[in-house]
């Protein structure tokens, strides 16, 4: 019931029809790749020469060369396998046409390492993959990268021969999967590829990143890739070694299993860079489960130290050539089946805070098996139970039982206890045979009942806003006199739900706008009791009025800043102006001569699509402390939000420092009406908006810090999620409208 629910009253699954445009001509790079006939065969270095005269010695061809104990011939399963996943590409690569790959995903794909490989993505996991593709279907050519960056190899063998496989590498450093179709639109289509492989989800376990939000991005891009005609791969992210232990091996597995499920519903190919087990080697004695924690916890740090210590979320080449080997081994077979099945559990609250996890584990196979666990650490659940090994006959169950507390926000900043999205948490558990492990996640009910939210942020209200959710009865019986209460900003709400079994319901969460916007954002706290058992939710609110032209509105200090900062925003036909006035901050200057950084966000799509998800990036300005002009660093072609696709000229977003008679600074940023082409521009219409945000930041004890900062908002959105903007009413009128952004 609640699936179904949460995929279409929650809208988690709906998203924007796939991006059609074909992208401005501005992007079309001369050195993209292009289709060329078949190569002509390099000749081999044992063919029979003609005698000629002695001529100097010149470096000699290189081919791919195939191991003798590999069988290349694909087998009909194998076939059938990649007719069904890939089935573009399969006929291509089987003729060996030429084919161009694009990859999109975090700092990983480009190889984010602390040592000679930095920056070398023919190292990084996806070009060892597609190493294994070139040789299987005999692209001699090897793999070649489109823009592999400055000082960078584009080829490992410059005298590699004949068919290529081209590949455009996309890394962006500390990407989300919300930043996956800025690279999409843009870049990743700028030459069509016939492959396209995303993965994102180390950062976003890293990052407060809501799981649902990286679920809604995820159905995106798939949609988007498939309109375009392209294939798609998605690879789950490699594990994070982690600094408290085994919370980090486990931190990125809900991130896998949301992909999993995404490309199961959608019949796309998946691969799970973080599979254990293929990447270690255990000891087969080593069954104890503090052993096994032990074991595991040495064998995977050792691919995250370096000369300098450790990085817990940047592995070095060894870890990207086994990942290679294996994602290659997971499209042509599909992944290797546990010995082991885990069934659907229950997390069974019997206070707030505390659950005890129910599952059940079977011997899939066919001899007798010793089987050791253990539970590894979410960021807001820790287990307080361990589990003794095991000795299952075939077809053998194990009931597993498992109490988790809650780990308190204080450590972690402010993250939900509870997915918004799905009436269950995803639990991993690390089980081993001793020479098969993986990490499993389990999905376990929230039990008696569950709540969940709508977390699209909600623009131009008036009066008050309602607080979209569900509740879930997951008891298995009918549930009378459910009783709850809720507070938000000192308004109190409270009630009484019947609900019958497996059926769902909805709380009135209407509360009024504050009546001047708060410095911080404000929890809402939802109680809810069922059975005896009372269950808490909490989220956190940040209201934000619509801004108009002419209009001064006083940014929020992000620390106990010293000085006081204005912003006023205007227009005309040609260009858009910030002005910034500032009182009571003495500027000092780094060795740069620094002394200002501006970071503008601007949400320039048209009315209807601003609704919507999307994402922007931040224009960086620079300011010295002396009056005259400021520098505007590059800005992204994606900048103004998904769908544009501009190389835009920094230098035309201007910016001016001047002073005052009485000791106060103004800075004024001119944005050209030009770069913003995709909104409609109706100047004097409330509702002819822009997404804005600024974070203006002054030098201060050797850096740019928080108690330094002053911005319009104040909420934990990524600084690229659009949905965490403040408006801007292009009129001297504004209509007295609200943001309500909700995480």
């Amino acid at each position: 019931m609640w699936p179904k629910f949460a995929s279409s009253v929650l809208a988690i699954a709906a998203l924007v029809a796939a991006v059609g445009a074909s992208l401005p001509s501005a992007l079309r790079a001369a050195d993209t790749p292009k289709s060329k006939g078949k190569p002509k065969a390099a000749k081999l270095a044992t063919e029979k020469k003609p005698e000629t005269p002695a001529a100097p010695a010149t470096p000699p061809v290189s081919l791919v060369k195939r191991p003798e104990s590999k069988d290349y011939d694909l087998s009909r399963e194998q076939q059938e396998r990649l007719q069904k996943y890939l089935p573009k590409a399969l006929p291509k690569l089987s003729h060996r046409d030429p084919f161009h790959v694009v990859v999109i995903g975090d700092e990983n794909i480009g190889m984010a390492s602390h040592d000679e490989n930095s920056g070398n993505a023919l190292k990084a996991w996806p070009v060892q993959f597609l190493n294994e593709i070139s040789s299987q279907f005999l692209y001699t050519g090897g793999i070649r990268l489109i823009k592999p960056g400055a000082g960078k190899p584009a080829k490992e063998q410059t005298q590699q021969m004949g068919p290529e496989i081209t590949v455009r590498s996309l890394p962006r450093d500390g990407g989300l999967m919300t930043h996956a179709m800025q690279s999409l639109t843009t870049y990743g289509f700028e030459n069509p590829p016939d492959l396209v492989i995303i993965s994102f989800g180390v950062r976003d376990s890293a990052s407060t990143q809501d799981l649902g939000t990286y679920a809604r991005a995820l159905q995106q891009v798939i949609e988007t890739v498939r309109a375009k005609g392209a294939d798609l791969i998605l690879v789950g992210p490699t594990l994070t070694s982690g600094e408290s232990g085994l919370t980090g091996l486990g931190s990125t597995r809900a991130f896998t299993s949301t992909m999993r499920e995404a490309a199961e519903n959608a019949s796309v190919l998946f691969a799970d860079a973080g599979d254990l087990n293929t990447l270690i080697k255990l000891d087969p004695k080593a069954l104890e489960p503090a052993h096994l924690q032990e074991d595991v916890l040495k064998q995977y740090r050792r691919f995250f130290t370096w000369s300098g210590g450790e990085d817990s979320l940047h592995p070095g080449a060894e870890l990207h050539r086994l990942v290679g080997r294996q994602l290659f081994d997971t499209m042509i077979n599909g992944a290797k089946a546990a010995p082991w099945t885990l069934s659907a559990g229950a997390a069974t609250f019997d206070k707030a805070g505390h659950f005890t996890l129910t599952t059940e584990i079977t011997n899939a196979g066919k001899e007798p098996v010793v089987i050791a666990a253990a539970a590894l650490e979410t960021t807001r659940w820790k287990c307080s139970d361990s589990l003794p090994k095991v000795e299952l006959k075939p077809g053998a169950k194990q009931a597993i039982t498992l109490k988790y507390d809650l780990v308190s926000n204080d450590a972690t900043g402010f993250i939900p206890a509870f997915p918004s999205h799905e009436p269950f948490l995803r639990l991993p558990l690390l089980i081993s045979t001793g020479s098969f492990a993986r990490i499993e996640e389990v999905h376990a009910g929230i039990k008696p009942v569950a709540l969940l939210w709508k977390l699209e942020s909600q623009f131009n209200q008036k009066g008050g806003f309602n607080l979209e959710n569900v509740v879930v009865n997951t008891s298995g019986a009918p549930l009378k006199g459910v009783t709850w209460t809720a507070e938000w900003n000192g308004q109190k709400k409270s009630g009484t739900i019947d609900l019958a079994a497996e059926a769902t319901g909805d709380l009135p969460l209407k509360f009024d706008l504050p009546q001047m916007s708060a410095k911080d954002p404000l929890p809402v706290k939802v109680d809810v009791t069922a059975n005896g058992v009372t269950l808490h939710w909490e989220r956190l609110i940040e209201c934000i009025p619509n801004i108009g032209l002419k209009q001064d509105m006083h940014l929020v200090p992000l620390g106990e800043n010293k000085g006081r900062v204005r912003v006023r925003a205007d227009a005309d036909a040609s260009s858009l102006f910030l002005i910034f006035d500032i009182d009571g901050v003495e500027l000092e200057s780094a060795a740069d001569g620094t002394a200002i950084q501006l970071d503008l966000s601007l949400d320039a799509r048209s009315y209807g699509k601003r609704l919507t998800f999307g994402a922007v990036d931040p224009i960086t300005i620079r300011s010295g402390a002396s009056d005259g002009a400021g520098v505007t660093s590059k800005i992204a072609p994606w900048a103004f939000g998904t769908g544009y696709g501009m190389v835009f000229d920094s230098k035309y977003v201007r910016c001016q420092l001047s002073s005052g008679r009485s000791g106060s600074r103004r800075l004024t940023i001119t944005v050209p009406r030009a770069y913003l082409y995709l909104h409609e521009w109706a100047l004097g219409n409330g509702n002819s908006e822009l997404g804005i945000n600024t974070r203006l930041s002054f030098w201060h004890n050797g850096g740019f810090k928080p108690e330094s900062t002053f911005s319009i908002t104040n909420n934990r959105r990524d600084e690229n999620d659009a949905e965490g903007l403040a408006a801007l009413e292009l009129t001297e009128e504004p209509t007295s409208r609200w943001t309500v952004v909700i995480w």
